[in-house]
């Protein structure tokens, strides 16, 4: 049912978007807005201000970015594919019991252009733990899953965050 959907509106940031029948106050989430989204029901609307331009800043960014861009290009594959490719050899070489295990040692808070929702602070900071001085590919394929895991944890708390307010998102 639709109530006990979310909808998010992914690009350089992401917006998250539910409906409901009654009015509900959100702290940290815009609203709520009379049948903006869908007629006769309410809409609240969270976001987390840099979701696709925090991924393509952490892969820009990294030493390794330019060799892997031109091995992904001379495979005709997306640098994410090729990321993902790496991962994946990565649980396969080290045995890892599942891909979150990579990431033990990194942690990243995505907040590299303030916090929209549920927090609401504009000048929140974003913070990567537990660099070293790999430069490799494969460093780089770790930290970009420790970005895509922040993202995921951030979509999560705006979630829970709603659902603590009224909403009855699966």
């Amino acid at each position: 049912m639709i109530l006990h959907r979310m909808a998010l509106v992914c690009g350089t940031s992401t917006c998250h978007m539910a409906v409901s029948r009654d009015k509900l106050f959100i702290p940290g989430v815009w609203g709520p807005f009379w049948s903006a989204m869908i007629p006769e029901y309410w809409l609240t609307e969270g976001g987390q201000s840099a979701t696709g331009a925090l991924l393509d800043h952490i892969i820009q960014n990294h030493v390794a970015s330019p060799h892997l861009a031109n091995r992904a290009a001379s495979q005709n594959i997306s640098v994410f594919d090729m990321l993902n490719k790496l991962l994946e050899n990565l649980v396969v070489d080290l045995k890892s019991p599942f891909l979150a295990a990579l990431t033990e040692d990194i942690h990243i808070l995505p907040d590299f252009h303030g916090n929209r929702s549920p927090i609401s602070d504009p000048k929140a900071k974003g913070v990567i733990y537990g660099l070293t001085l790999d430069t490799s590919e494969q460093q780089l394929s770790i930290l970009y899953l420790a970005t895509v895991q922040a993202i995921a944890y951030g979509t999560r708390h705006i979630v829970e965050h709603s659902n603590s307010h009224g909403h009855k998102v699966l």
